[in-house]
């Protein structure tokens, strides 16, 4: 429970959580259904955005998120201008803005191989750019910068060559500076003192690792492939504050799995690279498959104890889908490779597609993964890889699909909608795509909005999206789903549709489906008791005609503030409160308003 203690005037303004469910659709938004020359990249002029803008087809690019929402990519394998013909090693930054639907060209080359302009190292100007590279790692600052990390390129008198610079962007200036590392390539780890920052310490020339950006403004690395082929398997941290590294644990290759869900010094993911990670709302760093392994991680910073959370210890395992959009223990996505990934505002994972191991499959699937119950679910797209379903373009459909992706890149926007872009795809004929998707239509269970029993709304039908010859509506209400019987609050168990009658508020989180033919149906539906500030009768929360219900909202209700000043005299409780901007909530001094949800 959260308590706000007064005096307080509250001027934020919360957004709510967008849901993705099997009912969800894809949009395929930008981009070539195809590879050459169609997929090459469309420049434009640099800096200014235009509709016929497009990213060229390409692989192992990173990606960013920045503070106004605008979606961000850097280089990787593929596709330059039509006149740069064939593939190669890109360096060029782009800019998406969802609301206006468009790409700009933002800084780098147009062509492949650009060696870059490194500067004076932290320095930021104008001619600074990193050379071409594919497989870095990046991150977002707390002040909105975007960082990032090594990698790979192809020289064709040398070969394979990695990197271990470290780059800053700032989007406000639109200017790289060189922070740290070696601005030649192949450079080995300085390590120094385990756990102490120094000047002088530095990660190896690496690419394929993975990376987090904690709370606290620290940004972390887990080495992948260094220069030479190995895995050096080590956890650095990085301090924009200091620009120093420090060397954190770690030069073991194999994985130590210890008692899983149990934390232990001697635990270690051992060597992989290209695997998925997040960090979860409490700052644990999590890590997933890679190097053929199906294993899930978690890392405790506080403690720097790394925990083997799920998965197997054996290598090249199938996947266990289970039914579609249903968790349980079994659920697993298998090895894979080359997976993106990201987390909700629920604080759940996301893992999509990646190639399956050992066969090297180039999968389609989406995954959630649910810390609360560690628990797996799959929630779309193909069981076998696929084609992908491209439709029309900006228009979702329940049958668009993208094609099977690895080494994509993927953003979570400001609304909690998913997109994905690029990557090795399915497509005959294609390695790589240009294609840019999002998840639309993410409603996640659908929300019946109800007032008490004495309301207007306490009646309501919830029907089945698919039809058959038996019907058997089931409801949750908190420990998994059991059948109805008709009676009390329900009519119609058995019928394409249920009738709710006589709801009270303690029915609030309670999930209703339909099981049709003895399959459950994409239709859910959860209940919200909801009330709204009408004001209509005085500033006071305590007066029920100020509020749409007819009566003051209880604990389980969540509250809705679109206009006006309400004021809290007496000491309350509601599950949520979402104001939007220009909206006071003010709670008296000595009174404490109770937030009984998430």
């Amino acid at each position: 429970m959260k308590n706000i203690v007064t005096p307080v005037i509250l001027l934020c303004s919360l957004v709510s959580t967008a849901q993705i469910t099997p009912n969800s659709q894809w949009t395929w938004m930008k981009g070539s259904t195809q590879f050459v020359p169609v997929a090459s990249g469309q420049y434009g002029i640099q800096g200014v955005a235009a509709a016929t803008n497009n990213p060229g087809a390409r692989s192992k690019s990173v990606s960013w998120k920045d503070n106004a929402g605008n979606l961000w990519i850097f280089g990787g394998y593929g596709l330059a201008t039509p006149f740069d013909n064939g593939q190669g090693d890109l360096n060029d930054l782009w800019k998406y803005d969802p609301v206006i639907n468009m790409w700009t060209w933002m800084k780098g080359d147009s062509i492949r191989g650009s060696l870059g302009v490194y500067g004076v190292k932290g320095i930021a100007a104008v001619t600074n750019k990193p050379r071409c590279r594919y497989g870095s790692v990046s991150w977002k600052d707390v002040a909105g910068n975007l960082w990032m990390f090594g990698g790979q390129y192809f020289s064709s008198q040398i070969g394979f060559l990695s990197l271990n610079d470290l780059w800053k962007y700032n989007p406000s200036t639109n200017m790289w500076t060189w922070m740290k590392g070696d601005s030649t390539v192949n450079a080995g780890s300085i390590y120094g003192t385990l756990g102490i920052e120094a000047d002088s310490v530095k990660p190896t020339a690496s690419y394929g690792s993975v990376s987090w950006a904690d709370g606290t403004g620290f940004l972390w690395l887990y080495v992948g492939l260094d220069a030479s082929g190995s895995y050096p398997a080590n956890l650095w941290r990085y301090n924009p504050a200091t620009n120093r590294w420090a060397w954190i644990m770690g030069r073991g290759l194999n994985p130590r799995y210890g008692t899983r869900g149990v934390p232990d010094s001697a635990n270690t993911p051992g060597s992989r690279y290209y695997a998925a990670s997040w960090i979860d709302n409490s700052g644990n760093m999590w890590l997933f498959g890679s190097n053929s392994r199906s294993d899930l991680w978690k890392y405790n910073p506080g403690i720097n104890q790394w925990t083997w959370i799920k998965g197997d210890t054996i290598i090249n395992v199938p996947p266990k889908f289970g039914t579609r959009g249903i968790s349980a223990p079994a659920n697993h996505p298998g090895s894979r490779l080359g997976s993106v990934c990201w987390k909700d505002t629920l604080g759940k994972f996301w893992l999509y597609g990646g190639a399956a191991l050992p066969n090297g499959n180039i999968l389609n699937d989406l995954w959630k993964y649910d810390l609360s119950t560690n628990e797996w679910a799959w929630i779309k797209g193909d069981s076998t890889g696929g084609l992908g379903v491209y439709g029309v373009q900006g228009t979702p459909a329940a049958t668009n699909k993208p094609p099977g992706k690895q080494h994509a890149v993927s953003w979570i926007d400001e609304s909690g909608t998913p997109w994905i872009f690029g990557g090795f795809n399915t497509i005959p004929g294609s390695p790589n795509g240009s294609d840019l998707w999002k998840l639309s239509n993410v409603t996640g269970p659908s929300n019946v909005h109800l007032c008490n029993n004495n309301s207007p709304f306490s009646t309501y039908t919830l029907t089945a999206a698919a039809t058959g010859s038996s019907y058997q509506w089931q409801v949750n209400m908190g420990s998994g789903f059991v059948n109805l019987s008709n009676g009390g609050s329900y009519n119609g168990v058995n019928t394409i549709s249920l009738q709710l009658s006589n709801m009270v508020s303690s029915f609030s989180g309670y999930k209703y489906r339909c099981v049709v033919d003895g399959v459950v149906d994409s239709n859910l539906f959860k209940l919200a008791f909801t009330a709204t500030w009408t004001g209509g009768t005085g500033g006071a929360w305590e007066n029920g005609a100020n509020w749409s219900c007819g009566a003051v909202p209880d604990a389980n209700f969540d509250i809705f503030i679109n206009a006006g000043s309400p004021v809290i005299n007496y000491s309350t409780s509601c599950r949520s409160v979402f104001l939007k901007p220009s909206t006071l909530l003010t709670v008296k001094s000595g009174v404490v308003l109770n937030l009984t949800g998430k």
